[in-house]
């Protein structure tokens, strides 16, 4: 009988997590998808348009630029749809390592200046992991 009650004490309610990580994994996938088809054809066409023979070495780095921006979009999607499918792992228990990966991942996007996925992964990191020392606390 105590057993049952010990378990019942470490599940985590982590509903709010959950919610806040598909916020910020959704947003990754928006940001992503935008940056593939408004701005990387914006890169392509209109960045250098005064082109001709004698500056044919900027074409050179628009190609560049332009393959840049198309696999910085193709990073937010993927780490988008990694968040999104974490989100459903973080079970009702205790939790350490996507709490972690989480919160590494809204530095990395702080860094980037991306403050809405930053805010949002961060929040939800230090929420985690600040539930995972309550219920650790409580269940010792």
């Amino acid at each position: 009988m105590i057993m049952i009650q010990k378990d019942k004490r470490k599940r985590a309610n982590r509903k709010l997590e959950r919610v806040i990580i598909r916020i910020g994994g959704m947003w990754n996938i928006c940001n992503g998808t935008l940056t593939l088809f408004f701005y990387s054809p914006y890169v392509r066409n209109n960045l250098f348009q005064n082109l001709n023979a004698s500056t044919k070495g900027l074409n050179y780095l628009t190609e560049n630029l332009s393959s840049f921006v198309m696999i910085y979009s193709f990073f937010f999607i993927v780490l988008g749809v990694l968040n999104l499918y974490l989100s459903t792992k973080l079970k009702e228990t205790i939790a350490v390592k996507i709490p972690i990966w989480i919160v590494l991942v809204g530095m990395f996007s702080y860094l980037l200046v991306d403050i809405i996925s930053a805010l949002a992964y961060l929040s939800a990191g230090v929420l985690s992991l600040s539930k995972n020392k309550m219920y650790k606390l409580a269940v010792n």
